[in-house]
């Protein structure tokens, strides 16, 4: 069987059991369908600010994890929003308890903050604890970003 098609395979079957799981111990992502083949299940807050989780089970980048992403229309607004949160960055990563990984990607019109961990999907024994850590440091960016997704400047 080609690689990708099984690598979606797994996906799937992954977000299949995990987001009904979740969507029951956090309401945030209650009524949030999953896209089959995606490597990312997310939800939008307000315009241009995403909060989701992403499993990547490719040879070179299996990874999981759980992220800010910062994307409307407007290079400028996003790249606005991306700085107040960096403006926080000390309390926000404070807050969170782990050091997050900032992208604001000045030749893009999308920025990302995200937190990630070395696991693999692929490996049916790392399962409960990719479950684990997904439900972890989802509930843990909730909490430590709501307060600013809150104060963000409108346009």
């Amino acid at each position: 069987m080609n690689m990708g098609i099984r690598n979606r395979e797994i996906r799937n079957e992954f977000w299949q059991g995990f987001a009904p799981k979740f969507a029951t111990k956090c309401d945030f992502f209650k009524g949030i369908s999953v896209v089959n083949n995606h490597e990312t299940w997310y939800r939008r807050v307000i315009n241009g600010v995403h909060i989701g989780f992403s499993v990547k089970n490719w040879a070179r980048n299996r990874n999981v994890g759980v992220f800010i992403h910062l994307e409307s229309t407007c290079r400028e607004w996003n790249k606005r929003i991306f700085d107040f949160f960096e403006q926080n960055q000390a309390q926000i990563e404070k807050v969170f308890g782990e050091p997050l990984n900032w992208q604001r990607n000045n030749n893009r019109i999308s920025s990302r903050i995200d937190f990630t961990e070395n696991l693999n999907l692929n490996d049916p024994l790392s399962r409960q604890a990719i479950e684990d850590f997904l439900t972890k440091q989802m509930q843990k960016l909730i909490t430590t970003f709501m307060p600013y997704i809150c104060q963000v400047p409108q346009k």
